[in-house]
């Protein structure tokens, strides 16, 4: 379930083990299952725009289509689609033949709602890498939650005196006021340094990709990290406080670039939203946008390793 590259790299591990045939169902038309050109075997197959709704009776897989509203469109190179599922009978073979090729094309002309997948043997979830840490007792975590959730922290109000340095898009969007309520647990942990738990810093993670998606290097910076923090004596340990001011430096720091700010202030978001059906940027203003997330990922991952003595 899921379409990006989790799904192929277990869809090709799946093959190596011996897989009789892999079905990936996935909601977005241009994810990078779709770019793979021919998959091993012929054994992959695709539902593309479809979300799993449940199991029926015989204990077959059903498949709900979605569709995308009619002012939203995807666009899709078609000529690197792999074999797209129209539809599929576990009893029928014969789709290479004239005759299967013209129903698969009919059929797909058609607004399908509903597909039975049959036969299947096992579910892998390639939804996401947010972090689950369900199976933990609440006990041990600070912020008394049933279920311990990373991507949960405090109420995150701008600081009042804060104003965005000028920079490319202001000449278009001037100074947007932030919105009331920065949405920053969306995406990032409630940790010190991406690895300790801040309300209870004996408890600690490796979330690698809270920065980066550069994920075995930083997996390796923060074992580091937590190893230097395990054997550090208690009094040079950061503070709570310390922390927690860390963390809010952090923000603040993630508001003064543009491609992150976006993605945590809604007010902004929504203003550049409104440039972007006006507006067409530049390649140097592109670059720039892209520029300054990389150029700040580079420096926190050059912080944590200057703290974790890396």
């Amino acid at each position: 379930i899921g379409g990006a590259s989790s799904a192929e790299d277990t869809a090709l591990t799946s093959l190596k083990l011996g897989a009789d045939d892999v079905f990936i169902s996935f909601r977005n038309p241009d994810d990078p299952v779709t770019i793979v050109h021919s998959w091993p075997l012929a054994k992959v197959w695709l539902f593309r725009g479809s979300v799993v709704s449940g199991v029926d009776e015989n204990n077959c897989i059903i498949l709900r289509f979605v569709k995308l509203p009619q002012n939203v469109t995807i666009p899709y190179d078609k000529n690197k689609l792999t074999e797209d599922v129209s539809k599929y009978h576990d009893s029928d073979d014969s789709s290479n033949d004239e005759e299967a090729s013209e129903k698969e094309s009919s059929d797909d002309e058609e607004e399908r709602e509903e597909e039975i997948v049959c036969g299947i043997d096992t579910v892998i979830f390639c939804t996401g890498y947010k972090a689950d840490f369900g199976m933990l007792d609440p006990s041990i975590n600070g912020l008394g939650q049933q279920n311990i959730d990373l991507y949960a922290g405090p109420s995150l109000p701008p600081r009042k005196d804060w104003e965005m340095t000028e920079n490319f898009l202001t000449k278009y969007v001037g100074d947007i006021q932030p919105a009331n309520e920065l949405d920053y647990w969306k995406k990032h942990p409630y940790l010190y340094q991406y690895s300790v738990s801040i309300t209870n810093p004996s408890l600690m993670y490796l979330v690698p990709n809270a920065v980066s998606l550069d994920q075995i290097l930083w997996a390796d910076v923060l074992a580091w990290h937590v190893l230097a923090f395990i054997t550090a004596e208690p009094s040079a340990r950061s503070t709570e406080d310390e922390m927690i001011k860390w963390l809010a430096g952090r923000v603040h720091h993630e508001m003064q670039i543009p491609a992150l700010r976006d993605d945590i202030d809604a007010n902004y978001h929504n203003a550049l939203k409104k440039l972007d059906t006006t507006y067409n940027f530049t390649k140097q203003e592109e670059f720039t946008w892209e520029r300054g997330e990389v150029v700040f990922t580079f420096r926190a991952l050059a912080e944590t390793m200057e703290k974790a003595g890396y």
